[in-house]
């Protein structure tokens, strides 16, 4: 017999009194009884009594109603109320003011309000304005839509034709008709009213960069409407009335009376299809930053609904519909412009380019499926070219050569893409906001369509989230080709866009002529100036040099309100080569300026806040660490600028490197170790957790964002654990980490080998510690004898055995700790001591540690510290890298480098600096204390001071400085004034290894 959750079918009770409660809100005393007396039997009775009640509102008219079920019931994900109140005033183009009041009021039963922030956009607006919901005064920038066609056969919901009667959708098939009836003349006026809308007098120019035309009719639709309101997401308030609707809304499975408000399933798709083609032609809309989000679901989902429709039973006016609005998206200049401009970013990881991508790049599925579109057209008008006037037989003449040839069906769009990218009216901010990387990407992408016919692994692979500045791929010849390909004039702006094409994918030699012949153009061309400067810098390290083009490229900026706040993104590049000059005064004062003029900007804040770190101003930094906690991230609901900064992790933290050192090469990344040092000496503050674990939740489960998800996992753990002292929270976030990493593929698993590595070393040290914290809590050992003190080898054995690791079984946490581990590593180690590997030399001594070998790996750490004996303990340079091993029949000469490797990690003193080093037997990376801090991180009182939580107090530590006398020559020999390792110390130590193993 099945068991029955005592839950199981309660959903449909909860619905049925939900709707019940909602029917009798604000309603007197006796409709009240009059509906408890008799209420519906049934959730479905229930469900339709509901729409029964909001078709008879005359306050919401049919038409909108009918939209607006249309969309919420067929869209592929969950819209926001910007998108149903534009949806809704299509094709009129008015505004429906009391929508959102209908929302919040009579449609409340049926749909479910998010609130982007979690703030009711309503209540905030009170709190600012003092005023009521309905005494609204316009807070957000309207936005100009344009027309650009008669309003004359637009798509109308409520059209009066044969397919409705009475005011009510009788879903009646007599209203369809197949491909081949469609009327000659519905379909030449159709494409004559298009193409004679599409040719204007307007300069090339104004088109490209704001999509106006002089006979544009602006106006505002959305001004009365706070952002608040337009990003509200609506849903059903339950599957349940999606699923009514669905049943209903098809003469096939209905089974009550049809009310008028329901819309017909069969033409779903073609509406939807419709209405997404309008939206994506008012070109306006798609030119407005700020509101261009509305074009989004147009943008990544109408080729879906496209693909459903069955063209042998379409209706001929919307066969012509369709038509006219796939012919101006393809086949005329504005339509391309506005298309390619549709495509945006949401926030700096997401954004509508990746579908776009995948729809009309990856594959030429869609692309086929707009040509046999064109096709359908051309053949039902073969008969009448000859009547129509010549723009129409332009336009037909266009779609036939489309229909059949794909190169021809994408060269207006291409053309489009490459003036986008390559044509500037001036070098305002605005104009070189974007430079153009996605259309560049397109027409590569493109090209190999057309000259392969087939799409490239390169461009399958691809995702511009992850790939958006990874230009090396491509050849400068290939660049070259890309530009050249639409013949476009040569002028300054021609030069920049490539030149940056050719910077950025690290062809820098070929992008200074480029825009050395831009400045000579034009001497303030502050972008070619910019790029001059940063590509001397990668290519020759002229830093000099570099700043004093960026300066002047600073300079030439338009001294405007919109143009200034683009210097917060030179300013840090100044400061990371005042850095390498040394010059501190003008890398802080350039990072400050650059903070000043665009705190949103990633690389302004990460330099400001890094510079801040280095100079130790602990408290400004937490100032403004949590000032950027407060800025609500407007691109990601819910989110911050510091959540934002943490999403970040090529300007947060080194990629190559892959630890938590502040010693990496790259001086402009901003390490997790400079803001957990603040955060520890300012008091450890919540808000900085919160901000991580918001990040965290953010990108949880989207693969779009898997890398920064590792990432995140791998740099969290190590910050809560290191600075917090959260270890418990570390462990679980680096089993997560490893868990993922086990079900990448093997080109991944080789990818994120470092953090796996530093994953599963601190995995082992944190469960050691907790091991012998049970140990010595009375524990007993596996056998049940009675515990012991084991050697630091014994412990890792019987750790590896009896603690559970949650993982499979295949699980190799603790493989750094089997015996015949530095055996494993000698090979690696003496084909890196050609160029003097001290990271192979510490590996070796911290595994012998770990393996209880004390004596020999004291030997390595003298040898490391030999040289602090002459007071310098910065390096050793023992022989030129190219002389091979062979030339040293007694040893090893080594090439030591142990700048600040061995300091104190409280107090950060070198050995030449302390009475005594120790270092710290059991942690997995090199941790030394010197005698005083490691006595207050004994002493429980007074561990909280520390900045860190690195270490455990009971682990075991030597003394490696000064270098006790026993070890200095147990394997260090001298040679030519250098360091080396005597052979038949290696040999006996790699014997006495082997022989550990068994056969």
């Amino acid at each position: 017999m099945r068991r029955v959750k005592p839950d199981e079918g309660a959903d449909g009770v909860f619905l049925w009194a939900k709707l019940l409660l909602d029917s009798l809100v604000k309603k007197d005393i006796p409709h009240i009884n009059k509906v408890l007396a008799n209420p519906p039997s049934t959730l479905d009775n229930m469900i339709w009594s509901v729409f029964d009640r909001i078709s008879k509102d005359q306050s919401l008219a049919e038409d909108v109603m009918r939209k607006i079920l249309l969309f919420m019931t067929h869209s592929r994900r969950p819209l926001l109320f910007g998108e149903l109140y534009l949806i809704t005033a299509l094709p009129d183009r008015e505004p429906n003011i009391l929508l959102w009041d209908h929302m919040r009021g009579t449609l409340s039963s049926v749909f479910d309000l998010k609130f982007p922030w979690d703030r009711d956009p309503d209540a905030h607006q009170q709190e600012e304005t003092g005023q009521s919901k309905g005494d609204e005064s316009p807070n957000h920038p309207g936005i100009q839509i344009s027309s650009v066609d008669d309003d004359d056969g637009d798509f109308d919901f409520s059209e009066n034709d044969e397919d409705e009667e009475d005011g009510t959708i009788s879903g009646d098939d007599d209203a369809t008709v197949s491909s081949s009836t469609v009327v000659d003349e519905d379909l030449s006026n159709g494409i004559r009213r298009l193409t004679a809308t599409s040719t204007t007098g307007t300069s090339h120019s104004e088109v490209v960069r704001t999509g106006k035309s002089p006979t544009s009719k602006d106006f505002m639709l959305l001004s009365h409407l706070s952002d608040g309101k337009t990003k509200t997401r609506v849903t059903f308030c339950h599957t349940c009335v999606r699923d009514y609707l669905m049943r209903e809304g098809s003469p096939k499975t209905r089974q009550r009376r049809p009310l008028p408000i329901i819309p017909e399933f069969e033409k779903a798709h073609i509406w939807i299809t419709i209405t997404c083609l309008e939206i994506l032609r008012l070109e306006d809309l798609s030119a407005n930053e700020e509101n261009r989000f509305l074009c989004d679901y147009p943008v990544c989902h109408f080729p879906y609904h496209l693909e459903e429709i069955d063209k042998q039973s379409i209706p001929h006016h919307d066969v012509v519909k369709i038509i006219e609005g796939l012919y101006w998206l393809f086949g005329t200049e504005r339509g391309c412009l506005s298309f390619l401009r549709s495509v945006r970013e949401y926030d700096n990881i997401h954004g509508s380019q990746d579908p776009f991508w995948r729809l009309w790049v990856v594959t030429d599925k869609y692309l086929k499926i707009v040509q046999e579109w064109f096709g359908l057209a051309v053949g039902s008008l073969k008969d009448s070219i000859a009547l129509v006037s010549d723009d129409t037989s332009c336009a037909l003449e266009w779609m036939a050569s489309a229909a059949g040839s794909l190169p021809d069906l994408l060269q207006p769009i291409m053309t489009a893409a490459s003036k986008m990218w390559l044509v500037r009216t001036s070098f305002s901010a605005a104009e070189y906001r974007e430079k153009g990387n996605f259309v560049a990407f397109l027409l590569d992408g493109w090209l190999s369509w057309i000259e392969d016919g087939i799409s490239t692994p390169h461009v399958q692979e691809f995702r511009f989230s992850r790939d958006h500045n990874d230009f090396t791929n491509l050849a400068p010849d290939q660049l070259k080709q890309m530009a050249e390909w639409a013949g476009l004039e040569q002028d300054v702006h021609w030069h920049t866009c490539l030149g940056w094409m050719l910077m950025i994918g690290r062809h820098y030699e070929e992008a200074i002529p480029h825009f050395k012949q831009a400045i000579e153009l034009d001497a303030m061309a502050w972008p070619a100036l910019e790029g001059l400067a940063r590509s001397l810098d990668e290519h020759e390290q002229k830093y000099e040099e570099a700043i004093e083009w960026q300066e002047k490229a600073i300079e030439a900026i338009p001294k405007n309100a919109e143009s200034y706040w683009i210097s917060g993104y030179l300013w840090p590049r100044i400061a990371i080569w005042a850095s390498h000059i040394k010059d501190e005064t003008k890398a802080d004062s350039a990072a400050k300026k650059g903070f000043e003029a665009e705190p949103s900007s990633i690389i302004a804040t990460t330099t400001y806040l890094g510079r801040l770190c280095q100079r130790g101003e602990d408290a400004i930094v937490e100032e403004n660490l949590e000032w950027l906690d407060k800025q609500p991230n407007t691109q990601r609901e819910g989110t911050s600028w510091l959540t934002r900064l943490f999403l970040h992790k090529d300007s947060l933290h080194c990629e190559d490197c892959w630890d938590l050192s502040s010693t990496c090469k790259k001086q402009e990344a901003l390490h997790c170790s400079q803001l957990g040092t603040a955060c520890a000496r300012q008091g450890r503050p919540q808000f900085v957790l919160d901000a991580l674990d918001k990040a965290l939740e953010v990108v949880d489960g989207d693969e779009d964002l898997a890398d920064v998800h590792l990432w995140l996992l791998h740099n969290t753990p190590s910050f809560k654990s290191r600075f917090y002292g959260l270890r418990d929270e570390a462990v679980t976030l680096w089993e997560a980490l490893l868990s993922k990493l086990s079900s990448k593929g093997e080109r991944a698993q080789e990818q994120y080998k470092a953090p796996h590595n530093w994953a599963r070393d601190m995995l082992a040290q944190h469960y050691f510690d907790i091991a012998v914290d049970t140990w010595e809590s009375g524990g007993l050992t596996s056998n049940g004898s009675t515990k012991v003190r084991p050697t630091t080898a014994d412990k890792l054995k019987e750790l590896s055995v009896e603690v559970s690791t949650g993982f499979t079984d295949g699980f190799e946490g603790f493989d750094l700790f089997r015996s015949d581990y530095p055996a494993m590593l000698w090979g690696p180690w003496m084909m890196a001591i050609r160029q003097g590997d001290t990271d192979g030399l510490i590996c070796l001594a911290v595994s012998l540690f770990h393996a209880g070998d004390r004596r020999n790996a004291s030997a390595i750490l003298a040898i490391l510290l030999n040289n602090v004996d002459a007071g310098d303990d910065q390096s050793v340079d023992s022989q030129s890298d190219s002389v091979p091993l062979s030339a040293h029949p007694d040893g090893y000469k080594l090439r030591i480098k142990t700048r600040g490797r061995f300091k104190c990690v409280n107090c950060q003193r070198s050995p030449s600096e302390v009475s005594e080093l120790h270092f710290c037997e059991v942690c997995p990376a090199v941790v030394s204390w010197c005698r005083e801090c490691l006595t207050i991180l004994k002493d429980p009182s007074r561990r909280e001071s520390m900045v860190e939580y690195r270490c455990n107090p009971k682990h075991d530590f030597y003394q490696a400085w000064p270098v006790p006398l026993e070890a200095k020559f147990i394997a260090a020999g001298s040679l030519d004034g250098g360091v080396m390792v005597r052979k038949e110390w290696l040999e006996s130590l790699r014997s006495e290894w082997w022989a550990g193993i068994p056969n």
